[in-house]
């Protein structure tokens, strides 16, 4: 009979608690006795992730950080610190990916109405806008996730203290955690800490593949979250990044462009569109190559489009886009609501 995890990680947790399996009386040093508990927490966490205790798992790995810290441990703590921060940042969404269904769907009969007929075609729609909303609409964490994330975070930061301190530790490793803490800061919605600190994972980095790639996964991040002046600030240090390298790869020779359409299209999405033009003109002078991009050509003739109030040319202008372009389901949807807001007029455009 297989053992239930949750069960043999209580006993870890136990044994970890009474000071390891030997007796402290025993031939074994004070180390020796710190090593073994902090290892049976850790067989401990891992038990606790086996069974979806998230937040038992995290404080097993804290606790087997600070044991290795306690005799000097600097790199085996920071592993458990990191371990720690992840399990606690993904406590609540373990609990809350799972919803169990309501009642009402669970006796409510499956149908399914013809397809190309009216219904159908009404139920697209709804799907569609259900969708759209989901994307315009990112959720705000909960206080749960918040309290999760702010433990965290708090982990997170003993996890790059340890990474400063251990001996022979790469910048690389330090560049890791300071990626992870970033990522937190952006679920507690400090965009401006979460921006300063994947700027100094780039710079952590060193390198140019991996700061580039930091920063995308950071704009990405911003963008989820419907931070998108922070998502195109962060593929805009991506453009620099590229720009930065003396001796640019064929392969990579296009870059450069494509996070600057990015990085136009999440200025746009923000609805500042004085911002948004500046941007896309100074665009234009970091690679002249941008401005000949259907991308800019859009930007530029769908703010003249709102600027007129003019709801036909602007569809117009979108859909023989969209024809061509490849399908986007964020981009599509802040297009439409753009478009929508001809109708029932936004007051965050701003042209001011």
């Amino acid at each position: 009979m297989a053992s239930d995890p949750d069960f043999e990680a209580e006993k870890a947790v136990a044994s970890a608690n009474r000071g390891g399996m030997s007796s402290w009386f025993s031939a074994n040093t004070k180390e020796d006795k710190l090593e073994e508990a902090a290892q049976l927490y850790e067989t401990a966490a891992n038990g606790f992730k086996r069974a979806q205790q998230l937040r038992k798992a995290a404080q097993a790995f804290e606790k087997a950080g600070e044991l290795y810290l306690s005799y000097g441990e600097k790199y085996k703590a920071k592993s458990a610190f990191i371990k720690a921060a992840s399990s606690y940042a993904d406590a609540s969404t373990v609990v809350s990916s799972n919803p169990l269904p309501s009642i009402s769907s669970l006796s409510a009969p499956l149908r399914s109405a013809p397809l190309g007929s009216e219904e159908a075609i009404a139920e697209q729609e709804a799907d569609k806008r259900r969708k759209q909303h989901e994307l315009l609409n990112p959720p705000k964490a909960s206080e749960d996730v918040k309290r999760d994330n702010r433990d965290a975070l708090r982990v997170a930061q003993r996890a790059l203290s340890a990474a400063e301190d251990e001996q022979g530790n790469t910048q690389h490793q330090k560049a890791k955690v300071l990626e992870q803490i970033a990522g937190i800061h952006v679920v507690l919605e400090n965009y401006e800490e979460a921006e300063n600190t994947y700027g100094l994972a780039g710079v952590a980095y060193g390198t140019q593949a991996l700061p580039i790639r930091t920063f995308i996964a950071g704009g990405e991040k911003f963008a989820k979250a419907g931070a998108y002046r922070s998502a195109a600030r962060m593929y805009e240090a991506a453009v620099a990044k590229e720009k930065s390298d003396p001796n640019p790869s064929a392969s990579t020779a296009g870059n450069a462009v494509r996070y600057l359409c990015k990085a136009a299209f999440y200025h746009f999405a923000t609805g500042d569109f004085v911002t948004t033009r500046r941007a896309l003109e100074n665009y234009c002078n970091i690679d002249r190559k941008f401005g000949q991009t259907p991308e800019f050509r859009l930007y530029m003739d769908l703010m003249e489009a709102l600027r007129a109030n003019d709801e036909k040319g602007f569809r117009q202008i979108r859909e023989q886009y969209q024809r061509t372009a490849p399908t986007d389901d964020q981009r599509d949807a802040i297009l439409e609501a753009k478009e929508n807001s001809l109708t029932t007029p936004n007051v965050d455009d701003d042209f001011s």
